[in-house]
């Protein structure tokens, strides 16, 4: 629990500790609405008795309390500070769980062979400030992070892209090689450390001929076991990503600012903490040739159970998603009619974020394995002004003069056989395909929010390329927008969505 992101003293705020300092019934029933009843059903504690005066609070949650019998495993303080200490240390909770390792991961240099295409990575993991060893590491911890490798090569008419696409690759995914099977030497060899704690990895897998902007990040994680002296106890260790692009090659740009998300998010945590804060991280899976998974799910695994919370997800709050393809109402049987949209980072955090602007809620389906998790963001609010772009942009990243070499985002992965599962998953592992629905990127950005169709049919008319075939893209987007969107024009947009 992140307290002191709200709760701090200052000299504005003098009372600003009383949350860790002065605990009471009124603020901590709050979220322990439990707390305080005979007895106490949240309370681990033998005979403890009903808590029914406030003052009695800080005997036993105090800032001098010295019980011990708190936390998951019945042995940590009970101070009001250190039951809400996490397991990660971030800003505003900067401690973690007695005997909690902090792992820092850094990459210092990425060099391709120019014969052998395969990645050199000189990087180190540091464990409490010290260069850990690898191989092997610590008989403490257990699992351990990866290195993803992505790319771009030219795609839709753009000799050199500036996102990734790793093309060639299934739903324009990169390569994962972990650093456990560089060790083992199952991918790759694993060398060192050197006189300052740094390893060498070097990697089976080659980049493409040809691959531009290459690079590499480091993610996932390790859980540490028995912390503190506790038999079994399994804490994952997560650790902010870490991106370096191969040495002579342009770097992929960077156009928001992780800090500004953790001003929300303090550490963004996606996919379980495999993926931690550093955008740069996220932009080499959520490139524009990854749509939504769900419409390959195989109908034996939809339980009547998951079925009806499909049609109850996906058609929340009266708004049907669109599907260009499948204008009709979801069939919660039936994957093919279950929304699919771009997760391209561009389209897929503005439409999270836009619930207030939009006309069609944010909707689509994910498989992972045999998990199937429908996905609606009508309900997501966004805690500032919806044209606040500097909120998570850097300036002069949001206009629309748009950099030569961003590509256009696919929404849609469509079978070539109607209703062929089989297809699907074929057309999946060989984006782009010309029969791909895509949007050229001005109006993938702007249409993520401006979503009525007024404003999309104004794309269009000022040359946008919205919800066509790939086939049909590089004669179709004749964008303009900056003839009245652009700098110093009469509907400028940075001014419109400025500070």
């Amino acid at each position: 629990m992140h307290c002191a992101k709200c709760h701090s003293a200052s000299a504005d705020a003098p009372q600003g500790d009383n949350w860790k300092s002065v605990p009471n019934i009124n603020s901590c029933a709050g979220c322990h609405g439990e707390a305080f009843f005979d007895p106490p059903s949240n309370h681990g504690a033998p005979a403890m008795p009903a808590m029914g005066r406030n003052s009695q609070c800080a005997n036993c949650h105090g800032p001098a309390s010295n019980i011990n019998f708190c936390g998951p495993n019945g042995n940590q303080s009970c101070r009001i500070e250190a039951v809400h200490t996490t397991v990660n240390p971030t800003t505003n909770n900067p401690s973690v769980p007695t005997g909690a390792a902090i792992i820092e991961y850094e990459i210092d240099e990425v060099t391709v062979d120019a014969t052998t295409r395969q990645a050199s990575i000189r990087f180190r993991v540091l464990r409490d400030g010290m260069s850990m060893m690898l191989n092997p590491p610590p008989a403490d911890l257990s699992g351990g992070p990866s290195f993803l490798l992505a790319y771009a090569l030219p795609q839709d008419g753009v000799d050199e892209p500036l996102d990734y696409n790793n093309l060639g690759l299934t739903a324009g995914q990169p390569t994962s090689v972990s650093v456990a099977n560089l060790a083992n030497g199952t991918a790759g060899t694993l060398t060192g450390p050197d006189a300052n704690g740094f390893f060498t990895a070097v990697t089976n897998y080659a980049f493409p001929v040809g691959s531009m902007m290459r690079a590499v990040s480091l993610q996932g994680y390790w859980s540490q076991n028995n912390v503190n002296g506790v038999t079994g106890n399994n804490i994952p260790r997560h650790a902010i990503s870490v991106v370096e692009t191969a040495v002579g090659d342009d770097a992929r740009r960077e156009i928001v600012d992780s800090a500004k998300c953790a001003n929300c998010h303090e550490w963004f945590e996606a996919h379980g903490g495999n993926r931690v804060y550093e955008v740069q991280n996220c932009v080499m899976c959520h490139n524009p040739n990854l749509s939504s998974s769900g419409r390959t799910t195989n109908p034996t695994l939809v339980t009547a159970a998951k079925a009806a919370e499909m049609e109850d997800v996906l058609a929340g709050n009266g708004r049907l998603p669109t599907n260009p393809l499948r204008p009709g109402p979801v069939v919660g049987t039936d994957p093919l009619t279950w929304p699919e949209e771009s997760q391209n980072l561009r389209e897929l955090i503005h439409g999270i974020h836009a619930s207030s602007m939009r006309s069609n809620d944010f909707a689509f389906v994910r498989l992972r394995g045999s998990n199937i998790t429908p996905y609606n963001f009508a309900h997501v609010t966004y805690p500032n002004e919806p044209n606040r772009c500097e909120a998570c942009h850097m300036p002069g990243t949001y206009d629309t003069n748009l950099p030569v070499g961003e590509l256009a985002g696919t929404r849609i992965i469509p079978s070539t056989t109607p209703d062929s599962r089989d297809a699907l998953l074929a057309a999946r592992a060989s984006v782009p395909n010309a029969t791909d629905i895509v949007t050229s990127p001005g109006a993938a950005a702007c249409g993520s929010c401006h979503d009525n169709p007024a404003a999309i049919n104004h794309m269009k008319l000022t040359g946008a390329y919205v919800d066509g075939p790939r086939s049909g893209l590089i004669d179709g987007n004749l964008e303009s927008c900056n003839v009245c969107h652009g700098t110093g024009r009469s509907a400028d947009a940075a001014v419109a969505h400025g500070n």
